[in-house]
């Protein structure tokens, strides 16, 4: 089923050079000739500023892919934001495309679209300029990615929080699953005493 017949296979090839050429007000525009998906928690305003975000986003935690790669999953992710296909992105890979790692699609989309989350949020945080503590909630399984486990051992400041998706994350299916919460450093004792964290 393409993209929750939103799109006709036409469309998503429209969308698709549009994407790759950077021409996000263009997609936008077919975009909105559709209704957006019914559930776009990611991008309850979608528009052009958010699908250059992801076509430039580059997290840390996806070092190991190659640049042509990259670029498709940036694509990829740009397409999930317009067609919905959360669930399964690859069906939006162009035709003869072959993803060869062993991180899923969606996992490699989820860590674009937290990457991006996580800049706009330290945008916003430094906005009002406060020195913020950060939790860390992390989602990922414990046994399964100690890079996560060991990250939400702490209590971070704005400068040394490590950023989203975590390094080192190795959920390979979902992708890095955390999150991250900011507080006046007033509540730090708080914070530390409540869930057991270190100061970082």
């Amino acid at each position: 089923m393409l993209a929750a017949m939103r799109f006709s296979a036409d469309e998503l090839e429209v969308l698709r050079q549009y994407l790759r050429a950077g021409e996000t007000e263009k997609a936008i525009l077919l975009y909105r000739k559709h209704y957006p998906p019914y559930n776009n928690a990611y991008f309850p305003d979608l528009n052009a500023g958010v699908l250059d975000g992801l076509l430039i986003a580059n997290p840390p935690s996806l070092c190991f892919l190659a640049h042509y790669d990259l670029t498709e999953i940036q694509i990829t992710a740009a397409m999930v934001a317009l067609a919905g296909m959360r669930h399964k992105p690859s069906n939006l890979f162009p035709e003869g495309y072959i993803w060869n790692y062993g991180m899923t699609p969606k996992a490699a989309v989820h860590h674009i679209t937290s990457h991006l989350n996580w800049i706009r949020s330290k945008s916003d945080m430094d906005v009002y300029g406060l020195k913020w503590v950060i939790r860390l909630s992390h989602s990922c399984e414990p046994v399964n990615c100690l890079a996560c486990t060991d990250a939400g051992k702490y209590l971070y400041t704005l400068e040394n929080f490590p950023g989203l998706p975590i390094p080192g994350c190795s959920n390979l299916k979902e992708g890095c699953r955390c999150s991250q919460s900011a507080y006046r450093p007033s509540r730090a004792e708080e914070l530390m005493r409540r869930h057991g964290l270190i100061r970082r």
